[in-house]
């Protein structure tokens, strides 16, 4: 069965809140930014991120289509599929411009009227300019909010100087296991050509940072986890697989100064407890050897501006305290219906749920006053994993009032999240 589909993961007691209204008001002043430099952005991708999000803050039945008018496929089928798009898209413009707003890197000019261009969302984008030319300003980014020299105007794509060396940084989107090592290579060769050993009296170093989202997760869709820690932990394994299929030692032998190749993974998240989405931004070193003191402490130097800007970001938001719900009181008139032919497809096809259940219709459905509960195959395959007894689809005939409560009590774990109707003394 299902049952080792995932670890099992304690439930926080708090949820992270963003203070930015799901970075609406930081897109609105990006928008605006962009429209000081002279760049068209009041009908762009960006102003239809800001129109969907203010949309979905007012009305839950809009139609996105009215939106975003371009052709789209069967990853959206859903209202909360065209916003974890969109969410992904919001997240990665405002890490860009609250760095922007710490320093200006020379020539960013020109990387901004590309990124303002492209289609939608990056999983279309078959013209790679504008979605390659965000990943430079992401990984720019980094270095931009501890306030040093950066110049994305040059051959390079990123050029940092540090107080006492320079940093080349290439980059590159990876969108195949065929590509990935000559994409690396490329990168190399570009470093080695336009790297000097020396500039200004100071060293100068190199780093191929590379996105492999689509290499990691092909649908270019979400990640599911019951937590953040689970969400988490599902994209590392992901960045540590990729790793293990790089040639590291090969191409650090070409180019002595190659300090690392750099992974990076963006991609939206939702978790089941606290219930929501987040967007989740993970990288992973793969360093060389280091022969001498000096390079140890200026590699250090670079991880340490890293993480400092990332550990930045998230002072911006706050945490909610959640108290465990000790019980559920369901009103009369709640009732629940199971998807039969899903069912029988749970039973009879494992394998391929397993694979596919985040892209399934729900395998039940709640109702009470017209207000709907809906719950994945993944929600119903934990709870049958709490009945006893071996035969699982005997299981669904003998005990479904109980695994429904199961999935219930698994989905609303908290006094403050979830229908108001479950704390109601009028008992089913």
């Amino acid at each position: 069965m299902m049952d080792k589909l995932i670890e099992t993961y304690e439930i926080p007691e708090e949820e992270i809140i963003s203070n930015s209204r799901c970075g609406i008001e930081r897109l609105v002043q990006f928008r605006e930014f962009l429209i000081s430099l002279g760049i068209n952005a009041q009908h762009s991708r960006i102003a239809k991120y800001i129109e969907f999000l203010e949309a979905i803050n007012k009305n839950l039945n809009f139609d996105p289509i009215k939106i975003f008018t371009e052709t789209h496929d069967d990853r959206f089928h859903s209202l909360q599929d065209w916003f974890v798009y969109t969410l992904r898209e919001a997240a990665e413009l405002s890490w860009i411009y609250r760095a922007l707003s710490i320093r200006m890197p020379i020539g960013v000019e020109e990387k901004l009227k590309l990124i303002n261009s492209g289609r939608d969302f990056a999983a279309f984008d078959t013209n790679s300019t504008s979605r390659d030319t965000q990943f430079e300003l992401r990984i720019a980014s980094y270095f931009c909010s501890k306030n040093l020299v950066i110049d994305v105007s040059t051959e390079t794509d990123i050029i940092v100087e540090f107080d006492k060396f320079f940093l080349y940084i290439e980059c590159k989107r990876i969108h195949s296991e065929k590509k990935l090592m000559r994409k690396i290579y490329e990168a190399n060769d570009q470093l080695k050509l336009r790297m000097p050993k020396k500039r200004g009296g100071k060293p100068c170093y190199g780093i191929i940072a590379i996105d492999v989202t689509a290499l990691a997760f092909p649908h270019q869709g979400l990640v599911f986890g019951v937590t953040s820690e689970h969400n988490r932990n599902i994209i590392r394994e992901k960045i540590i697989e990729i790793a293990s299929n790089i040639n590291s030692d090969n191409v650090m032998a070409q180019n002595p100064r190659l300090m690392a190749i750099w992974e990076n993974i963006h991609i939206p998240a939702t978790r089941m407890q606290p219930p929501g989405f987040e967007t989740r931004f993970s990288y992973n070193m793969i360093f060389r050897n280091f022969e001498n003191r000096k390079e140890i402490l200026h590699y250090l130097k670079i991880i340490h501006t890293i993480e400092e800007s990332a550990n930045e970001s998230m002072k911006e938001n706050t945490a909610r305290k959640l108290t465990i719900r000790e019980k559920i009181s369901l009103p009369k008139g709640t009732t629940f219906e199971y998807n039969n032919s899903l069912l029988q497809q749970f039973f009879d096809n494992n394998e391929y749920v397993k694979k596919n259940w985040p892209e399934m219709e729900p395998i039940c459905t709640a109702e009470y006053n017209s207000e709907k509960i809906y719950f994945s195959v993944l929600e119903f395959a934990m709870a049958l994993d709490e009945i006893e007894g071996k035969n699982e689809l005997a299981k669904v005939d003998k005990y479904p009032g109980e695994i429904f409560l199961h999935m219930l009590i698994k989905r609303f774990p908290y006094n403050e999240i979830g229908p108001h109707w479950l704390n109601s003394d009028e008992t089913a």
